[in-house]
């Protein structure tokens, strides 16, 4: 994700240096709504799975540590485990969407 990320972000700053009288290119500007979009939901994604991926850290440092200290139980595993998960589904939900708006005609022009 932060590879396309990127690329997103280099395209807009190459539409963005378009100036406004370039007349042959100024209609790329438009794409600039959707690649703002897109940049949206990589970010989000970005960040709900790194969420995803601190409770997954947090979940085995738990189990871990209540396994070195004899505990029977690590209470909060399961909840963790949930959390995690749902970060990580979110996450991927995101660059799905994101997947699902990239491909544009737009980006073969310049």
């Amino acid at each position: 994700m932060t590879s396309r990320l990127s690329a997103v972000i280099d395209r807009t700053r190459v539409l963005n240096a378009i100036p406004e009288d370039d007349q042959r290119r100024a209609h790329l500007r438009a794409d600039l709504e959707r690649l703002r979009r897109r940049a949206t939901l990589l970010n989000a994604g970005i960040l709900s799975s790194l969420r995803g991926g601190l409770c997954a850290t947090l979940l085995l440092a738990i189990i871990f540590l209540t396994e070195f200290m004899g505990f029977k139980y690590a209470y909060g595993a399961g909840l963790l485990f949930i959390i995690a998960t749902f970060f990580l589904g979110v996450g991927l939900f995101r660059f799905a969407q994101e997947a699902k708006i990239s491909v544009s005609a737009e980006d073969e022009h310049l």
